[in-house]
């Protein structure tokens, strides 16, 4: 069970259109953390399973692709974490200042 705590009129404050937008941006948040970083994660494993040989034996230039391309899905799941931390937090902050 939630609690909900009054603001200042003594309203319940998880009805304001503030804790309204609040939610609507963890939810934002929590898309792109979910639909977005689990596909890319799942790209770098498979990919690391090629680089591993799991498939089968590679040739230079194979190797030389793929490290590549896990190595930009690498840099694109930084970015996604960043960017949902980065977020996160200034959801936090813009809460604090409006309660």
């Amino acid at each position: 069970m939630q609690y909900h705590k009054p603001n200042q009129q003594g309203e319940d404050s998880s009805n304001t259109p503030e804790s309204a937008l609040s939610r609507e941006r963890e939810e934002f948040a929590s898309i792109v953390s979910n639909e977005l970083r689990v596909p890319v994660l799942a790209t770098i494993r498979m990919l690391d399973l090629f680089l591993e040989n799991v498939f089968g034996k590679l040739t230079a230039k194979q190797r030389e692709m793929l490290k590549l391309v896990a190595d930009n899905e690498r840099d694109l799941d930084r970015s996604l974490t960043s960017l949902v931390d980065t977020y996160r937090l200034q959801t936090k902050t813009a809460d604090r200042e409006t309660n």
